[in-house]
């Protein structure tokens, strides 16, 4: 992506979500990681003979691997040597530790044994006689309120020959459990089937890897660039709102990318071209009087302002709508679903400005009116071709005027 370059932004930032300053990219190490763990589910759902052949090679039953934690994956590895597997086994483990709870069910369908969050004496637990009458997840030790029931009711519930020392010491382990995880949901229908978390992981999906994918790619990482604009975007709530808009008000990946290269501050300007010795000056092109940066560029140059006067105006005269220009809106846009268009005309005053920079031209406002009717028909064209008639009334149909 990158021309085989320094990355410009981070790997972990650039697969995340669009609203958290990612693009969605795939994280290959990750995806093949969830790929190869995804062979489980075959040996789970498939009734071929070779699984047979897999649970005696490998010493382990497939039921297991869904009622049992990560510490027995991690017995089985050792005992592994078959290279495709142990990598199979690896990556499941992977996910197994990148897994957290984060609803109440997720925490009553974890397992109770060889769980290293669930533990006593920092060691996980494993109670054979507790497997064999069926209490196999945290769900299993709850009564129908949801609280941990008392010794009494579990032996007269499992007829289990265990004595309140052990029984005791399990129910301390899991309400550590239970607390180290910040929760706000308290209540869950008890008396609903469920599966244990091992086993939605691996059967969420018939074909393909996606929700052990977004399991160990879920980590959130702040991009760097919103400290540079800290002055500018005082509440970092807004961040989502920006980074996700250019691909909401514009379908051109070209103006997508534009935006997400001022968004994360790496477009190339005078100031930044000029402090790596690619150029010869730091001015800006159009006054040549101060540094160009990105926020001197499109807000702070007198001649820039004086073409967004002048742009304003031709929105008012046509539409009758006026536009604040603060340096927010013009550098990050308006996070409100009515200024789609709006939003989409000044990414489209931006890219003009900055291309007229480049070629280190004068602003004209005819060539920028001749640039928003083409583009504006191509972006009634495609709504057009996808049937998005709806979305084209709402926010586009009234501003057809831009054309004429």
């Amino acid at each position: 992506m990158w021309d085989n370059k320094p990355e410009k932004i981070k790997r972990d930032i650039i697969t995340q979500a669009y609203c958290n300053g990612g693009l969605k990219m795939i994280n290959i190490e990750k995806y093949m990681i969830s790929l190869k763990s995804s062979w489980l589910r075959r040996c789970i759902v498939s009734n071929s003979r070779w699984i047979k052949l897999f649970e005696s090679t490998n010493c382990c039953n497939m039921s297991d691997i869904i009622n049992y934690g990560d510490d027995y994956v991690r017995r089985k590895l050792i005992n592994i040597s078959n290279p495709f597997w142990k990598h199979v086994f690896e990556g499941w483990l992977t996910i197994l530790e990148k897994k957290t709870p984060t609803i109440t069910s997720d925490i009553y369908n974890s397992s109770l044994w060889y769980n290293s969050r669930i533990t006593i004496g920092k060691k996980s637990i494993i109670y054979k006689n507790y497997i064999g009458k069926g209490v196999l997840i945290v769900k299993d030790i709850l009564d129908d309120q949801s609280n941990p029931m008392s010794y009494e009711e579990f032996r007269q519930k499992y007829n289990i020959n265990t004595n309140f020392l052990e029984y005791n010491s399990l129910l301390k382990a899991v309400k550590c459990y239970m607390q180290k995880y910040e929760i706000t949901e308290t209540y869950v229908d008890l008396q609903k089937p469920s599966l244990p978390e091992n086993a939605k992981l691996l059967l969420s999906n018939t074909k393909g890897c996606r929700t052990m994918y977004n399991v160990i790619n879920k980590t959130y990482c702040v991009p760097s660039a919103q400290k540079k604009y800290e002055n500018i975007v005082t509440n970092n709530q807004d961040w989502k709102k920006y980074y996700i808009l250019p691909f909401k008000c514009s379908r051109s990946t070209n103006t997508q990318w534009f935006q997400y290269r001022i968004l994360h501050n790496f477009l190339a300007t005078n100031y930044f071209l000029h402090k790596i010795k690619y150029s010869d000056t730091d001015r800006c092109t159009f006054c040549k009087a101060e540094p160009e940066t990105i926020v001197h560029l499109f807000f702070e140059c007198v001649l820039v302002q004086e073409f967004w006067n002048t742009v304003c105006q031709w929105i008012h005269n046509v539409r009758g709508i006026t536009v604040p220009t603060t340096v927010k809106n013009i550098l990050f846009g308006i996070p409100e679903k009515k200024s789609k268009v709006i939003n989409w005309l000044i990414l489209q005053t931006k890219q003009y400005i900055y291309s007229m920079k480049m070629q280190e031209k004068n602003l004209n406002i005819f060539a920028l009116q001749n640039i928003i009717s083409s583009k504006f028909l191509i972006e009634k064209f495609i709504l057009f071709k996808n049937c998005q008639f709806k979305e084209y009334n709402t926010f586009w149909a009234t501003w057809i005027t831009l054309t004429q």
